[in-house]
C-alpha cells in the first residue's frame, strides 16, 4: 500500500539510482584524467568570482519558489500543485529555448574580445529569430491546454487551463529577457547590474504575490509573476538601447499572425480529437507543419536563414 511512509524510501531510491547512473562514468574517466596537487588560494578566489553568478543561474527556480511559498502561506497545497505543475511545462519549453543562448555565448565572448562591430547585429538577429520560436510556442501551448491536462494531470486539474492562458506569455518574456542577459551583461561584465535587476524582481515579485495571491488566489500569483518578468524585460530593453539593438518589426508581426492562424487552426482540430498523449502530439506536429508554411508563405528572413543554416550546418 503506497502512503505518505514511502516517501523517505522514495528520496533514497531516486538518489541512489542518479549516484550509480554516475560511477561508470568514473571508471573510464580515470584513463584520461590525472591528480596534482591544489591550490586552495587559488580555487578560493575562483570560488569566490564565481558567487557573482550565482543569482542568474537560479533566477526561474528563486521566483518560482517565491510564488509557491506564499501560495502555501496564503492560499491552499492544492493550488500550489497545480501552480508548480502549470510552471514545470513552461521550464521545459524555456529550458529548450534558452539552450540556443548557451551555444551562441561563446562566439559572442569572442566578438566581444576581438571588439568585433558585428556584436550588435548578432545580437539583434538572436533576440528576432528566437521570437520565431517562443512566439509559436505561445498560442500552441494555449491551444492545446484544454485536452492536454485530462490526460496529463486529470480532471482536477481543470484551473491549469485558464493558468496556463496567463503563464503562456512568460515563454517569450523569460527567455527573451535571459538572452539579453547573457549575451549581452554578463559577457560585458555588468553582472552587478543584473544581480540588482533580479534581486529588485525578486523582491518585487514577493509584494505582489502578497497582495495579489490575498485577492485572485492562484490566478495572483501567475500574474504577479507575469508582471515583475515584464517589468526586468523593460529594464533589459533599456540596457540594449545603449548598443542600438533594435528588433525587426515586420518579422514579429509575420510571427504573431503565422502564431494566431496555426492557434485557429489547432483549435478546430483539437475539438475533434480525443484527450490522448498521440493526439497531443498529432496536435504539435500539425501546429509545427502550419506555422512553417505560413511563415515561409511571408517569406521571413528569419526562417530562410535558419533553414540555410540546416542544410549547410553553418551560421
Amino acid at each position: 500500500m503506497k502512503d505518505q511512509s514511502d516517501l523517505s524510501l522514495y528520496v533514497f531510491t531516486i538518489a541512489i539510482v542518479t549516484v550509480l547512473n554516475q560511477l561508470p562514468l568514473f571508471i573510464y574517466l580515470k584513463r584520461y584524467i590525472s591528480f596534482v596537487s591544489v591550490n586552495w588560494i587559488h580555487v578560493w578566489q575562483l570560488f569566490r568570482s564565481s558567487l557573482a553568478y550565482l543569482l542568474p543561474n537560479g533566477q526561474l527556480n528563486l521566483y518560482t519558489s517565491i510564488s509557491c511559498v506564499v501560495l502555501g502561506l496564503v492560499g491552499t497545497y492544492q493550488q500550489v500543485g497545480i501552480f508548480s505543475n502549470a510552471f514545470n511545462i513552461l521550464t521545459v519549453a524555456i529550458i529548450m529555448i534558452n539552450t540556443f543562448d548557451l551555444v551562441m555565448i561563446p562566439r559572442i565572448t569572442k566578438m566581444c574580445i576581438q571588439q568585433s562591430h558585428s556584436l550588435t547585429k548578432t545580437l539583434a538577429n538572436n533576440m528576432n529569430i528566437q521570437l520565431i520560436l517562443t512566439i509559436p510556442m505561445v498560442f500552441g501551448l494555449i491551444a492545446i491546454m484544454p485536452s492536454f491536462y485530462l490526460w496529463f494531470f486529470g480532471e482536477e486539474f481543470a484551473s491549469t487551463v485558464p493558468l496556463m492562458t496567463i503563464l503562456a506569455i512568460l515563454v517569450l518574456i523569460i527567455p527573451l529577457n535571459m538572452l539579453i542577459s547573457r549575451q549581452y551583461l554578463l559577457i560585458v561584465n555588468k553582472i552587478r547590474l543584473y544581480n540588482a535587476s533580479i534581486t529588485i524582481g525578486a523582491v518585487m515579485n514577493l509584494v505582489l504575490c502578497l497582495v495579489l495571491i490575498y485577492f485572485y488566489g492562484i490566478y495572483g500569483a501567475a500574474i504577479a509573476r507575469l508582471i515583475t518578468e515584464f517589468f526586468l524585460l523593460i529594464w533589459r530593453f533599456i540596457d540594449i538601447t545603449k548598443i542600438n539593438v533594435k528588433l525587426n518589426i515586420v518579422s514579429t508581426i509575420q510571427c504573431v499572425i503565422a502564431a494566431v492562424m496555426m492557434f485557429i487552426v489547432l483549435g478546430v482540430v483539437n475539438h475533434y480529437l480525443p484527450p490522448t498523449m498521440y493526439a497531443t502530439l498529432l496536435l504539435i506536429a500539425i501546429g509545427i507543419v502550419v506555422y512553417l508554411l505560413l511563415m515561409m508563405t511571408m517569406k521571413n528572413q528569419y526562417v530562410w536563414q535558419i533553414l540555410r543554416h540546416l542544410r549547410h550546418k553553418t551560421i
